[in-house]
């Protein structure tokens, strides 16, 4: 008995082992060359260089609105087709997100991508900081005045609908924008501080 229990343990555990393998040798590279994204589990919050896609499901759009100083924020048409429509703000891991280049340039800052692949970084330049950030990470550097401040959010900044979304709260305050929830006119309030 024991060593018929041995022997289907010795022949399960090169299997297992193969299996292990194979998955860490997935081939992520396109018809192109170049290496795409796959689906991952994800349990906690990134800091990493990983590209990774999130499943459809994980996202909500929201009938959230978002006004800055007044006036609800909309999509710039130089880069959404024309389209001139309010800002559509999605859910994601029970928190708001908006996009990322309509905020910012509503606030005259400027976007760049800076480096290749998985080492992309994304630049965020006006008003006196720097913030820079790598896509589907929660981490984010903010530097005012030379210095620099690395600060974590809840939940990372993700690509949704070919845009770059981050935490409307986070993003906001940020920017050094005050930031206030209304419930009842389910809106959130974005509003320049008065120097």
């Amino acid at each position: 008995m024991k060593s018929s229990k041995l022997i289907i343990l010795l022949l399960l555990v090169p299997l297992i082992l193969t299996a292990c393998k194979n998955i860490d040798n997935i081939d992520n590279t396109g018809d192109n060359g170049t290496e795409e994204a796959t689906n991952v589990e994800v349990s906690e919050y990134l800091i990493s260089d990983e590209i990774i896609v999130y499943d459809e499901d994980e996202f909500k759009e929201s009938e959230i609105k978002v006004e800055l100083d007044g006036e609800i924020l909309r999509y710039n048409p130089k880069y959404n087709n024309d389209i001139d429509g309010e800002v559509k703000v999605i859910i994601f891991r029970q928190r708001s997100l908006v996009p990322l280049r309509e905020l910012a340039e509503k606030l005259g800052y400027e976007i760049e991508w800076e480096g290749a692949g998985k080492k992309q970084v994304l630049k965020i330049t006006g008003n006196g900081r720097i913030i820079t950030t790598k896509l589907n990470s929660n981490e984010f550097i903010i530097t005012k005045d030379g210095v620099a401040t690395k600060l974590l959010t809840e939940t990372p900044n993700v690509k949704y609908d070919s845009k770059i979304y981050v935490p409307v709260r986070f993003m906001g305050e940020a920017f050094g924008l005050e930031v206030e929830w209304l419930e009842k006119e389910f809106k959130v309030e974005l509003r320049t501080k008065k120097e």
